[in-house]
């Protein structure tokens, strides 16, 4: 049903950290997510973390969680 009304999603992360563990088998990354749906006025902007592990050479996301923001 939502892909019959939206024409496309655009989707930019203005804002990126990441904090890699001092072992480098783990990192944590904070980052902002903007979104755009075609025909929509306003954007959605959400702070996002995101838990990556390193598994078999590969980053792998192993949680994403919403940040509440203050409003």
């Amino acid at each position: 049903m939502a892909r019959s009304r939206a024409g496309g999603l655009r989707v930019k992360f203005p804002d990126i950290n990441i904090t890699v563990a001092p072992d480098k088998q783990s990192a944590v990354v904070d980052l902002t997510v903007e979104a755009n749906i075609s025909g929509e006025h306003n954007s959605i902007v959400r702070e996002m973390k995101f838990t990556l592990q390193k598994t078999d050479g590969q980053w792998l996301i192993t949680r994403v969680e919403t940040v509440p923001t203050l409003s």
